[in-house]
């Protein structure tokens, strides 16, 4: 019978782990791509919230069209606070013509506020749409984000109650 003698009894062990320089270059190469890789997030997160407030807005526009036609009423859409629709947006029965939500006029829904994601402008400061769908005047509101010099997203309301979205570039 053979003895082995543990100096001629050589069995491999197994490395598991990784070495100090094998983490450093992974951390390296992953701070590269993070480097790229977050301002193209962010600028998608932003693009996600911009078309978010557009459907908001024409969900918005809908909802007062819809209602008009189907209670046969004037019904206005207006800021929630002040003149800017960055605060918010509330759809009303405006018994009065005035556009001006009054404290006797049922509110039909309120939408939320852009988050700060976003700033409204907007020609005239209310739409108010008639009995039939059609809008007294035309409208157009701008929706532009924090970012400067890039595209904003346009929403115009022709006399006949239809609404239209486009690119436009945000100054």
């Amino acid at each position: 019978m053979t003895k082995f003698s543990s100096k001629n009894n050589y069995l491999p062990t197994l490395n598991f782990g990784f070495t100090l320089l094998e983490l450093l270059v992974t951390m390296m190469i992953t701070g590269i791509l993070m480097m790229y890789a977050v301002p193209a997030f962010t600028n998608s997160i932003a693009g996600f919230q911009m078309s978010s407030n557009i459907s908001g807005l024409t969900g918005a526009l809908n909802l007062a069209r819809n209602e008009a036609i189907a209670r046969n009423v004037r019904v206005t859409m207006a800021p929630s606070i002040g003149t800017t629709f960055d605060h918010g947006i509330t759809v009303f029965i405006d018994e009065n013509n005035n556009a001006t939500k009054d404290s006797n006029e049922e509110i039909l829904h309120l939408f939320p506020s852009t988050g700060g994601s976003g700033h409204y402008t907007s020609s005239p400061g209310s739409v108010t749409y008639l009995p039939r769908g059609f809008v007294l005047n035309r409208a157009i509101f701008q929706l532009c984000d924090s970012r400067t010099n890039e595209w904003g997203r346009m929403v115009a309301i022709s006399l006949s109650g239809g609404i239209r979205t486009k690119y436009s570039r945000c100054a």
